[in-house]
């Protein structure tokens, strides 16, 4: 079985919309598998990032609406373009 939800992130580049996208599913022994994939629509949609949710994954949230993804000792922030757009 799989899941994914995306919500829209503000994008400093004119033109170019940007998506946040959360991907599960049920891999290999019945684990759930989880990652976090970065779109960019422009002329085309391009992954620009991939990051595994592994269990040292760190979600915070910054106080404007944003929230900072951690893992694997690196950090990724993310703004949504409206906080209800994630629920």
């Amino acid at each position: 079985m799989s899941f994914f939800q995306a919500v829209k992130l503000e994008s400093v580049h004119p033109g170019r919309t940007r998506y946040l996208v959360v991907v599960s599913c049920t891999g290999r022994q019945d684990a759930e598998e989880s990652c976090l994939l970065g779109i960019d629509c422009h002329a085309r949609a391009t992954v620009g990032l991939v990051l595994r949710v592994l269990a040292d994954t760190a979600i915070t949230l910054d106080g404007d609406g944003g929230f900072k993804v951690s893992v694997c000792g690196r950090q990724h922030i993310f703004k949504p373009v409206s906080v209800q757009a994630m629920w």
